[in-house]
């Protein structure tokens, strides 16, 4: 696009950071820039300098242009939609009214508060997240009471390691607030903005409370998935200790009786037609009679 401009010869595409090594290789004589770059203090990239130094090095000199002058931005905000549409007309308004000149002058206004600023919008980052770990206690909690399994004691680890993540990333910051609260940096933080911080620093230590309150639901939420699965366990436990205890008195019976003695002093007599039907009903009666006492005792 530069190529086609008439007063543009050739076009060079540079990829370093800045113009310095373009110049040392080119050595123009003379080296235009815009008026915008001829207050040092007023340059936004900080390279005008040293662009300065590398033209005066090779016996240049650098002029800076009163003309409209198109530097690659400018090109590129002008004839390349690099913006949506309602995103543009904005920009232009804001141009045409002096609006970004408003706006500019906002931002250095604020420019003590850039750490504020930055702080308080990550700060304000971390509330969702302790409270969705949070809420996902909560419904594994639910879980555990209704069907416990080695799936939710991974989930209940991994929500504790979650919070103290976030724990280790608050801690830090939080002693950082405090001796920005303080006026430890004077030179760096007005004593007007101090309060500010302080604000923050009680946000963090709120947050850490939070992580704290996170950290035992996760803790009591292992604890009861443990107290469920043994109290499971309890249970079937019990109801194997039951049948063993039902058919013990039956296994008794048929070992005595299976014994091979002689018939005669056995009873019932093995050549009786009634004598297995009556072993068979006694150990029935037996484990009936067991059953009945545990239910009573209320054991199974």
């Amino acid at each position: 696009m530069l190529a086609t401009l008439e007063y543009v010869d050739w076009v060079a595409i540079n990829d370093a950071a800045d113009a310095v090594s373009a110049i040392e290789r080119i050595r123009p004589s003379i080296y235009i820039k815009g008026q915008d770059y001829q207050n040092p203090q007023g340059d936004i990239t900080g390279k005008i300098a040293l662009e300065r130094e590398a033209v005066e090095a090779h016996g240049g000199r650098i002029h800076f242009s009163d003309e409209v002058t198109f530097s690659s931005s400018e090109l590129i905000n002008r004839h390349v939609n690099v913006f949506e549409p309602h995103i543009r007309e904005h920009l232009d308004t804001l141009r045409q009214n002096g609006g970004l000149d408003e706006l500019c002058g906002l931002i250095e206004s604020v420019a003590n508060y850039r750490v504020l600023i930055v702080g308080d919008a990550i700060i304000d980052e971390y509330l969702p997240i302790v409270d969705a770990v949070d809420d996902t206690i909560d419904r594994l909690e639910e879980e555990i009471l209704d069907t416990p399994d080695t799936r939710l004691m991974r989930h209940i680890m991994l929500a504790k390691r979650n919070a103290l993540r976030i724990r280790r990333a608050t801690v830090p910051q939080r002693e950082i607030m405090l001796r920005l609260s303080r006026g430890e940096f004077p030179k760096f933080i007005r004593p007007e903005t101090a309060l500010y911080y302080r604000d923050i620093f009680d946000h963090l230590m709120r947050i850490e409370y939070l992580i704290e309150s996170v950290r035992d639901l996760a803790d009591g939420a292992l604890n009861t998935y443990l107290s469920v699965v043994s109290n499971r366990l309890n249970q079937i436990m019990k109801v194997l200790t039951a049948a063993a205890a039902i058919f013990l008195p039956m296994t008794l019976i048929a070992g005595i009786y299976g014994m091979n003695f002689p018939s005669r002093g056995v009873w019932p007599p093995y050549e009786s037609d009634w004598g297995f039907a009556a072993v068979v009903g006694a150990m029935i009666v037996i484990a009936a009679a067991l059953l009945a006492y545990f239910r009573f005792r209320d054991w199974i």
